[in-house]
């Protein structure tokens, strides 16, 4: 049964004058995924820390750490004009995953850089897979003050926050509608200066918080935006029955939320609950049950009511939870039995059960039913596997309490084999000729062996990217959480990662935190493969499914190259360069440049080369060459005259020379002018001359 009421015509008034409330910040994180310094175009920076991981994914901001030593970027924004007296801000949070309290999240900043309001994760809550925030004005962990309500994951909560100047106090409030609300408070006697931007930082790899939609201003209404959310129960108490034996202690929790202030009141057969001898916590999310006996038995349920200033706002009441207590024994049973997996070689494997049992429950996992020492719980995780483990068999035993001899799951069998070694031709034959897309199978892993082509890394941040060639082809290996993997040009490197595309074409994928079955080593040194020559209408002659699968990711040259209009041009440091070149014929095509890769970035491009190389870049149909080394730009060549050799047969003459990239030309004068003999090459034959004729080879 859930009740509502309408909001009272002043809180009405409230939400009205917020919709034109001035702030000196807002910010809703509608960037293109990346880094939140790079793709703000400067309106964030990075004020403290030495590597910048926060991350702008889908429109929101990660503000979690990934490893220890990435923990430390802070990045913060300047407001539009100094608050002196107080300050105030709000902003959606959201944890995916919460494992224990952690580092501070969000903060007001001053001049100095000194960290005012500081918003902590913290917890975890009384209810479980729940956490908490809390606040501080000043200091670390031991200093915060922690909001009483538990919260759950995967849920948008709007926190509002407070820095006072003059009482040097810290609140906060969540899902708030009036400053009368219910808050936590913090004291500090530090004297402050005044605020001048707000900023966010990692808090640690768990929980992985994600925040959006931050407001800061002067006033409670500047940043109190959004409709009040109605009441809901997020994790409803189990619908049972619930069997438990006399004498335990039963915990039955509710974990709920909603505007203003949250409160709860537990219900035993329709009777409203008061703490005593048997209960606590009887107007809290957790209802705990003491030394249980069989009238305690029946139906449970907790009503959560949210107020704000005096008035009511709304009620809902959670399922009805029914409980037995029983003083006869019940052994546990299977719901779910371990299951068989295959893995590969270094992915972690987890094994796990569930079980339907009164009273405390015990596990213990056997391997080929072996005890493993420490593994007495739920679930069973093996790290980094490997083939070594294929055929191991798994299973756990099960028993609780009031039960001496429990129960034996069935046996999983596990089976890791190592990832396929395959050619990139391989990789890139799986590319659709006609949708130019890959399988979308993103979770089989490959091992590909070959030579880095590219000069430098050509993405940013904490990732990874160069291009790798082997004997039948290249591709683009790119590896997120990647900011130690930097090989250079040469290097042999054995990589194992998934397929993956991107604009710039095929690519394999790794990420050697989530996905621990992906890996990259350099294993040696090798001469860069020759590049191949291809004429400026290349995705004509040869087609674009010819260019997707054979030339893709590969070293290639352009000869004759004209830079036109870009001549001269200075190449970014800022932003990527595609320019257009054309050859002696006006064909054209397109070379690239990373604003990141220092050997080019502010160049000079001159008037012409004779040849330009780099690597096949792109995905149907926008294809370039990306230039890596500035020295691939040849503008002078040294070209040593080889002989041409002409027999007469029959009044046939035949034209034979040593080198292809050398042309035949004609003329009727020994000085010229000489034409090239379109389509002539090494063993050219001709009976249609006439006169007086002279020939030239000729390096372009």
């Amino acid at each position: 049964m859930k009740k509502f009421v309408i909001l009272s015509s002043a809180l009405l008034s409230l939400f009205t004058a917020n919709l034109q409330a001035q702030v000196v910040l807002q910010d809703s994180f509608t960037y293109p995924n990346g880094s939140l310094t790079n793709v703000a175009a400067g309106l964030w920076v990075q004020h403290s820390g030495t590597v910048n991981d926060s991350f702008v994914n889908g429109g929101r901001l990660e503000v979690f750490g990934i490893a220890p030593a990435l923990r430390s970027a802070d990045v913060s924004r300047a407001l539009s004009s100094t608050l002196t007296a107080a300050a105030y801000a709000s902003f959606i949070v959201n944890a995916t995953n919460f494992s224990a309290s952690t580092n501070y999240f969000a903060h007001f900043m001053t001049n100095s850089t000194q960290f005012r309001g500081r918003v902590f994760a913290a917890g975890p809550g009384v209810a479980a897979n729940t956490w908490r925030l809390g606040i501080s004005t000043a200091g670390g962990t031991g200093t915060q003050k922690i909001a009483p309500l538990d919260l759950a994951t995967n849920v948008d909560y709007r926190v509002l926050i407070k820095f006072d100047n003059a009482d040097l106090t810290a609140r906060l409030w969540i899902d708030p509608v009036d400053v009368s609300d219910a808050n936590t408070l913090a004291f500090d006697a530090t004297v402050i200066s005044p605020i001048t931007a707000f900023g966010f930082r990692q808090s640690g790899p768990n929980p992985n918080l994600r925040v959006d939609d931050l407001y800061v201003g002067s006033a409670f209404a500047d940043v109190a935006v959004g409709a009040p959310k109605s009441p809901i129960v997020y994790y409803q108490p189990p619908a049972g029955p619930t069997t438990n034996f006399v004498n335990n202690n039963v915990i039955l929790s509710c974990v709920a939320g909603g505007a203003g202030t949250v409160t709860f009141q537990w219900q035993h057969a329709g009777t409203n609950l008061v703490d005593d001898a048997n209960y606590t916590g009887s107007t809290s999310n957790v209802l705990s049950l003491a030394t249980a006996q069989t009238t305690h038995s029946g139906a449970y349920r907790c009503i959560v009511t949210s107020t704000t200033n005096s008035v009511f706002f709304g009620s809902v009441t959670s399922i009805v939870s029914q409980l037995v207590i029983t003083a006869t024994p019940v052994p546990p049973t299977f719901v779910t039995q371990p299951v068989s997996q295959t893995a590969y070689t270094g992915q972690n494997v987890v094994f796990s059960t569930t079980v339907s049992s009164p009273g405390n429950v015990s596990y213990q996992w056997k391997s080929n039913n072996v005890n493993i020492a420490g593994e007495t719980g739920p679930t069973l995780t093996l790290n980094n596997v490997t083939p070594a483990y294929s055929g191991s068999q798994f299973r756990v035993g099960v028993t609780n309490d009031v039960v001496p001899n429990g129960i034996l799951s069935t046996n999983a069998t596990l089976t890791v084999s190592d990832p396929a070694t395959v050619s990139i031709a391989f990789l890139r034959n799986l590319v659709d000729p006609a949708t130019f897309q890959y399988p979308p199978n993103s979770t089989v892993p490959y091992k590909i062996v070959g030579t880095v082509t590219t000069l430098t890394n050509v993405t940013s941040g904490n990732t990874s990217s160069y291009y790798l060639q082997d004997g039948t082809g290249g591709i683009n290996i790119f590896a997120t959480l990647g900011g130690t993997f930097r090989p250079q040009q040469g290097d042999v490197v054995t990589y194992v990662g998934v397929l993956s595309s991107f604009s710039s074409g095929l690519e394999l994928f790794a990420d050697t935190i989530n996905r621990t079955y992906t890996s990259y080593s350099v294993t040696g040194t090798a001469p860069l493969p020759t590049p191949r020559k291809i004429s400026f209408t290349v995705t004509n002659t040869l087609g674009y499914a010819y260019c997707a699968t054979n030339l893709g990711g590969s070293l290639v040259t352009l000869t004759n190259v004209y830079f036109g209009a870009n001549a001269g041009l200075v190449l970014s440091t800022n932003v990527n360069n595609t320019v257009a070149v054309t050859n002696a014929n006006g064909e054209s095509f397109n070379l690239t440049f990373f604003f990141v890769d220092l050997d080019t970035a502010g160049q000079t491009l001159p008037a012409f080369a004779s040849s330009v190389t780099g690597v096949f870049y792109g995905n149907h149909p926008s294809y370039s060459v990306a230039v890596t080394k500035f020295s691939d730009i040849v503008t002078n060549v040294s070209v040593v005259p080889i002989p041409l050799n002409i027999s007469s047969s029959g009044g046939t003459l035949t034209f034979n020379w040593s080198d292809p990239t050398f042309q035949l030309q004609s003329a009727t004068n020994v000085v010229g002018p000489y034409t090239t003999i379109s389509g002539a090459a090494t063993g050219f034959s001709t009976n249609t001359l006439s006169g007086e004729m002279y020939f030239r080879l000729f390096h372009p």
